[in-house]
C-alpha cells in the first residue's frame, strides 16, 4: 500500500515537471527615429542659480509631454532627462549680468536610456541699465538743486557733479540680480541630432486569443 502511494506520487511529480509553461503573450518591440528638430518639453527636478550651483553640477528633469511621431507616443511623459551645470556667472559689481547655462546629454525611458545632442540652454539677469541711470540720475538732480541753493550758476554745476558722484558710487556698491531657475520651471529644448528609440507594444487582442 504504502509502495503504491510512492509511486503515484512520483507519476504526478514528474507530469507536473514535464507539463509546458503557460503560453504567454510576447510583447513587440520596434525601433523608431526621432527626427533633429524634436522639440522636448520638460521640467526641472533640481533647483539651480547663478549665486549656488557650480560647473559640472548634475541637473535633472521630467518631460511633461510625451514624444510623438506620426500620431504613436514613443517616449513618455514623465521620462526622465539628466545633464549638467555648464556655465556659471554669479552677480558682479556693473561689470556684467549674472548667468547660467545647463546642457542635457540623456533621457531614459523605462528601462532603457538614450545619448542626446542638444543645445545649451542659457539663462541671463535682467539688464540692470536703466536701474543704474535712474541712480545716478536722481543724485545728481538733488545736487544740482543744492547747488542752486547755495550759490546758482557755477554752484549748480559743482553740486550736480557731486551729486552725480554720490549716486555713481551707490550703483558700484550694489550686486545685480542672480539668475534662478527652481524645481518645477518649464523649459523646452530641441534635439539638435535624431535619436532611435525603442517602443514596446502590446499584443493585440486577436494575439492573446491565438495563444489560448
Amino acid at each position: 500500500m504504502s509502495f503504491s502511494a510512492c509511486s503515484r506520487t512520483g507519476r504526478d511529480a514528474t507530469t507536473t515537471a514535464a507539463d509546458p509553461a503557460s503560453p504567454r503573450a510576447v510583447e513587440h518591440v520596434r525601433e523608431v527615429t526621432i527626427p533633429r528638430g524634436t522639440s522636448l518639453s520638460f521640467a526641472l527636478d533640481d533647483s539651480i542659480g547663478s549665486a549656488t550651483s557650480r560647473v559640472d553640477e548634475r541637473v535633472r528633469g521630467h518631460l511633461t509631454r510625451p514624444v510623438v511621431i506620426d500620431g504613436v507616443p514613443v517616449v513618455p511623459a514623465g521620462s526622465e532627462l539628466s545633464g549638467a551645470v555648464i556655465d556659471v556667472l554669479p552677480s558682479h559689481r556693473v561689470k556684467g549680468r549674472a548667468r547660467i547655462g545647463i546642457k542635457f546629454n540623456s533621457l531614459r525611458a523605462g528601462s532603457d536610456s538614450y545619448a542626446i545632442a542638444a543645445p545649451a540652454i542659457v539663462r541671463s539677469a535682467p539688464s540692470q541699465v536703466k536701474k543704474d541711470t535712474m541712480k545716478v540720475a536722481i543724485p545728481a538732480a538733488a545736487g544740482a538743486v543744492l547747488g542752486g541753493v547755495l550759490g546758482g550758476g557755477k554752484g549748480a554745476v559743482i553740486g550736480g557733479a557731486v551729486g552725480g558722484g554720490a549716486g555713481a558710487g551707490y550703483v558700484m556698491s550694489q550686486h545685480g540680480p542672480d539668475v534662478v531657475l527652481s524645481a518645477g520651471t518649464a523649459l523646452t529644448v530641441k534635439l539638435s541630432e535624431p535619436i532611435t528609440v525603442r517602443v514596446r507594444e502590446q499584443p493585440t487582442a486577436q494575439e492573446v486569443g491565438s495563444l489560448n
